[in-house]
């Protein structure tokens, strides 16, 4: 008689092998049921003080992450958000983005944009151009800075990734202002969507040309992977997660 075969493991590389599918599953839950408590507080804090709600839910991850409550409660912050709980999180979220993403791409109203393409050409442009601007030229002098780039990384890629990276519109967190604000479906909103629209998409392929210029391949994943390993040290990570937040949307909207 064949023995029974053990429980399917989830772990990966550098993470506990000990730890079961269900016990991720129950991990999932959890983190959710604190996400969602977090964010339903600090999002009804941001409202009564005048801002977006969406604007307080940021908020609340920052909070609930390694910036606050795992400086001040580390080992409670690791039994909430355990190491091997992040991919398993990370692919909900990008579910949760993607789904969002799609209810918004099915209220938007491509007649109002036909008529309006030229004016959002004109705003996503005006929009862009000046935060691009800037981050090209702080990128001339930051890339001097010793440890911020890589030393292979030359003047133009640094000035294309910093201007790039400025320019990117938080596609996501638009959308919700948008919809808080009433402005779904009008004229104005629409505007601003399609603005949006062409914002990161221009945007996302001056990040594709960097990408590519560090000898990053067809793969999305593996250009990521490069591009964390020779573009920024531990001080401008916050760039590269920039792009991973904004990497769901983009995808979800399908531009």
């Amino acid at each position: 008689m064949r023995a029974a075969s053990p429980p399917a493991r989830a772990g990966t590389a550098g993470s506990d092998p000990d730890v079961t599918a269900a016990q991720l599953a129950v991990a999932f839950f959890l983190q959710m049921a604190v996400i969602l408590a977090a964010c339903r507080l600090v999002g009804l804090a941001a409202r009564r003080i005048g801002q977006p709600q969406v604007v307080g839910e940021m908020i609340a991850g920052v909070l609930s992450g390694p910036s606050l409550l795992g400086l001040l409660w580390p080992g409670l912050q690791r039994q909430i958000f355990p190491a091997d709980s992040f991919k398993v999180l990370y692919v909900g979220a990008q579910l949760g983005v993607g789904l969002y993403m799609f209810l918004v791409g099915v209220e938007f109203k491509t007649e109002l944009f036909r008529r309006r393409v030229r004016s959002a050409v004109v705003v996503s442009l005006s929009g862009m151009i000046v935060p691009f601007v800037l981050g090209a030229a702080l990128a001339i002098w930051l890339v001097r800075v010793p440890g911020l780039f890589s030393p292979r990384a030359t003047v133009w890629q640094a000035v294309l990734f910093l201007g790039a990276a400025m320019a990117i519109t938080a596609f996501p967190m638009l959308a919700r202002i948008i919809y808080e604000r009433g402005l779904t479906g009008t004229a104005l909103g629409t505007l601003a969507l399609a603005a949006g629209c062409i914002d990161d998409a221009a945007a996302w392929c001056v990040l594709a040309t960097v990408v590519a210029s560090f000898g990053g391949g067809a793969v999305a994943a593996s250009g990521r992977s490069r591009a964390g390993r020779s573009m920024p040290s531990s001080r401008s990570r916050w760039c590269a997660d920039c792009w991973r937040r904004s990497s769901g949307a983009s995808s979800g909207m399908g531009s």
